[in-house]
């Protein structure tokens, strides 16, 4: 059976910690049930989001007060495969300061290499990292970019029958309305003129009838 138990850690100053877990109190190596785990003590965080030029903008905020915090360092960097040395390397991407209102805008990178990044922060002493700390053996911990480019108004049809069921040789009635799905005000699509098939269970058209 499964248990749980939350252990209280004192105060600490800001940082990245592991915590170590021993069954025996010396913390010994030898025929010992040890775990550990990462944390991050930070003031700092952040929210993020993308606009639809593939910008990410971050609003950087304390969290004891929730306030802005301005004058907070954005690192952005990069994975990028080094073909001489057959591995991935680290490269810096830019360097952003967030303003009075916590506010920092990294601009559209638009290589798709570097599409995904990371990004640490850092104001004096205090530092945190969108990755998490052991992120050489994990996935995860990066951000990506995309550039939404305007979709094409897929016109939608809405059908209504006079039953549900019908039986062999019974004329099928019914109504369909089109309607141009626009975000801000869509509406009903008048005078559009096309074809209405009938097919059957394979698929095989058994009508039509141009409206």
């Amino acid at each position: 059976q499964m248990h749980s138990v939350e252990v209280k850690v004192d105060a600490l100053p800001a940082g990245e910690y592991m915590v170590l877990f021993s069954h025996d109190q010396g913390f010994v190596t030898d025929k010992n049930g040890m775990a550990y785990a990462f944390t991050v003590i930070s003031d700092i965080s952040y929210i993020h989001r993308n606009s639809k030029k593939g910008e990410t903008e971050f609003y950087v905020l304390s969290r004891s007060t929730g306030e802005p915090m301005p004058g907070v360092n954005l690192k952005v960097m990069a994975k990028e495969w080094n073909y001489k040395k057959r591995k991935n390397t680290i490269i810096n991407i830019d360097n952003l300061t967030t303003d009075e209102e916590g506010f920092a805008k990294l601009k559209y990178i638009n290589k798709s290499n570097r599409s995904n990044f990371f990004v640490e922060f850092s104001k004096g002493d205090d530092f945190i990292s969108i990755q998490s700390v052991d992120s050489y053996r994990s996935w995860g911990g990066e951000l990506s970019q995309w550039f939404q480019n305007e979709y094409d108004k897929d016109l939608q049809t809405f059908f209504f029958l006079d039953r549900a069921i019908y039986r062999p040789g019974q004329t099928i009635y019914f109504k369909g309305l089109i309607i141009d799905p626009d975000k801000k005000k869509p509406r009903i699509r008048t005078f559009y003129k096309t074809t209405i098939k009938l097919m059957d269970v394979n698929y095989q058209q058994q009508g039509s009838v141009e409206v």
